[in-house]
């Protein structure tokens, strides 16, 4: 076994081990470089430490050419002492053939139908160690795969009955194991060992999903087609169109409900209603739910999901901002308009200066927003600083 991610973590992890593997050179660009393999006395056979002083008290472990779990042998063996031969079949019939005429280890997964005859037992090591495999130190067993396939990305979208169905399958070992070996006995397609499974087993009755069991995206509709709030009143599911949610109606289903006000359902399928952004609004959960409108002219709405727009006279009076504003600070004065100071008690708070925007004085030119005038010809000097003030403050 030459491959470098397997051999690396048993020379790192079993150091003092100098027998079990051995380096050697390759020529890689015309640059020589140093590799680790295991090391094979007789050129096909690794040996683990507790069995290299008497090769007849070893036990073979048979692996498939492609040497599937020999690098977690290796570290098991040496680990626990094991006296383990590994050996590596030249082909998938050899490694099958002599797994079954000989009373060897050998590496496999269940369910199949390969080896269900052969009354083979399960070694037993230590339980899965994640940090330890994070390490590359694999002495302990693998961590359980779940083996899914699934024949499209959208299948609850495009077949809600059948995700529903697969979704609620459960099968233990002993009954899949059963069924294996009355395949191989009987010599039955997968077809017809499914037909067997449904004639002869009643668990697949709760499989089924009921009419009304609605799935996430999904809600209750009557035999007309329109959407209904409750199971009784309901004969099947549709999916959630846009403006809707889909919201529980119940322990087992759901049912479609309009977004409220201050959120939206943009498209269709959605379990929770998206909030309005800031510089939008919905007013009423009776408007359009497939969006949000943008706050008119002279308001504006710095937070999502909210039902209203603020106006900007309320922070400037006199003051405009554009649509969909998203903050206070774009409202500001209009055109051959000027914002000046007045202080008095219907300002904001105690001492506190509130702002205006005024009709331009005579003689000074205003731009609007939140530029200071100028006068008409000419920027302000420094001479006329006392009338600026003077104007600013009437």
């Amino acid at each position: 076994m030459t491959d470098q991610g397997k051999v690396r973590p048993y020379q790192d992890h079993f150091p003092h081990d100098t027998e079990g593997v051995e380096e050697y050179v390759v020529e890689v660009d015309n640059v020589s470089v140093t590799r680790v393999r295991a090391r094979c006395p007789d050129g096909y056979r690794w040996l683990s430490p507790a069995c290299r002083t008497n090769i007849s008290k070893c036990v073979p472990f048979m692996t498939t050419p492609a040497g599937w779990s020999a690098d977690f042998m290796m570290q098991r063996a040496a680990a626990r002492n094991m006296p383990v031969v590994i050996m590596v079949a030249k082909s998938w019939d050899e490694f099958v053939n002599i797994s079954k005429a000989h009373k060897t280890m050998f590496d496999w997964w269940v369910p199949d139908v390969t080896f269900v005859n052969d009354r083979v037992k399960q070694l037993t090591f230590p339980p899965h160690n994640g940090e330890q495999w994070r390490q590359n130190m694999k002495a302990t067993i693998s961590s359980v795969s779940k083996c899914e396939t699934w024949a499209h990305s959208q299948l609850e979208l495009a077949a809600p009955s059948v995700a529903k169905l697969a979704s609620r399958m459960s099968m233990n070992f002993e009954t899949m194991q059963s069924l294996l070996q009355w395949k191989i006995a009987s010599k039955a397609s997968d077809h017809e060992v499914a037909c067997h499974f449904l004639r002869t087993d009643t668990r697949w009755h709760d499989w089924v999903p009921s009419r009304t069991t609605c799935m996430l995206g999904w809600g209750l509709v009557d035999r007309a087609g329109n959407f209904v709030d409750t199971e009784a009143a309901a004969t099947s599911c549709a999916i959630c169109q846009a403006g809707k949610s889909s919201v529980p109606a119940g322990p087992t289903t759901r049912r479609c409900n309009a977004c409220e006000a201050g959120y939206f359902a943009d498209k269709a399928g959605l379990v929770d209603c998206k909030a309005c952004n800031a510089g939008t609004m919905r007013a009423s959960a009776h408007e359009d739910g497939t969006s949000c409108r943008l706050c008119p002219e002279g308001t504006f709405q710095q937070k999502p999901g909210q039902t209203y727009c603020t106006q900007c006279s309320s922070v400037l009076e006199g003051s405009v901002s554009s649509r969909g504003s998203k903050s206070a600070e774009e409202c500001s004065c209009p055109g051959n308009f000027m914002l000046i100071n007045m202080s008095d008690t219907r300002s904001p708070g105690a001492g506190q200066a509130a702002t205006s925007c005024k009709v331009c004085a005579e003689g000074l030119s205003c731009r609007g927003g939140i530029s200071e005038p100028g006068q008409k010809g000419r920027l302000l000097g420094q001479d006329d600083a006392r009338q600026k003030r003077l104007l600013l403050s009437f």
